[in-house]
C-alpha cells in the first residue's frame, strides 16, 4: 500500500494560496480558472509571490517531503522512500500494518489488531496508540483535523487527528 505524504492535512485552520508572479501580478489567473471559487467563501485567501513560494517550500522541506512515498506492511515496519526508491526512514509498528495515511507532519496506521497509531514524520516511535476495536482497521480517512478509521466488523470511528480524541462513532 503507498501513499504519497502529500495526502491530508493536519491543522484543523483553512486557507488557499494565490500564486502570483513576481512584481505581484495574477495575469487574471483567477478569472481564467473553469470551477467557481464558492468553496472558498469564509477561508483566509494569502497570496503568495512565485519566487517567495519556492524560497519557502526550500526552507521548510515541503518540496522534499511531497516527493516521495510511504509504505507498510505485515512486518510491523512503515518504511518512507524517496520518490527514486531510496529507503529514507523505518518506524516500527506494534502489529501488522493494513492501512496508513499520511499528513505533512503525521503518518496514521490502521493495524491488525484494531490499534490505531499515530507517527510524526521526524519520529521512529509512535506518539499515540489507541485501541479502536476489535478487528483490524481496514480503512482510514482525513478531513478538517479528524481522522475517520472503519473496521472489519463495520464500526466507523471519528477522532481528532492530533490526540485521538473520540468525536462520534457510526455504527
Amino acid at each position: 500500500v503507498m501513499h504519497f505524504v502529500v495526502l491530508g492535512k493536519s491543522t484543523r485552520s483553512r486557507f488557499c494560496l494565490g500564486i502570483l508572479q513576481d512584481g505581484g501580478h495574477s495575469h487574471g489567473f483567477m478569472q481564467q480558472m473553469e470551477m467557481p471559487f464558492l468553496y472558498l467563501r469564509g477561508v483566509d485567501v494569502v497570496l503568495v509571490e512565485v519566487s517567495v513560494l519556492v524560497t519557502i517550500m526550500h526552507d521548510t522541506g515541503l518540496i522534499r517531503r511531497a516527493n516521495g512515498f510511504i509504505t507498510g506492511s505485515i512486518d510491523c515496519m512503515v518504511r518512507t522512500w524517496s520518490s527514486r526508491g531510496k529507503l529514507l526512514h523505518k518506524k516500527q509498528a506494534t502489529c501488522d500494518v493494513m492501512v496508513l495515511i499520511a499528513t505533512f507532519d503525521y503518518i496514521v496506521v490502521g493495524l491488525g489488531d484494531g490499534v490505531l497509531q499515530l507517527f510524526k514524520q521526524n519520529k521512529v516511535a509512535p506518539e499515540l496508540s489507541v485501541g479502536i476495536g476489535l478487528t483490524p482497521v481496514v480503512d482510514l480517512a482525513l478531513a478538517g483535523g479528524q481522522v475517520f478509521v472503519a473496521c472489519m466488523d463495520g464500526v466507523i470511528k471519528q477522532l481528532l487527528l492530533d490526540d485521538f480524541q473520540h468525536v462520534r462513532t457510526f455504527a
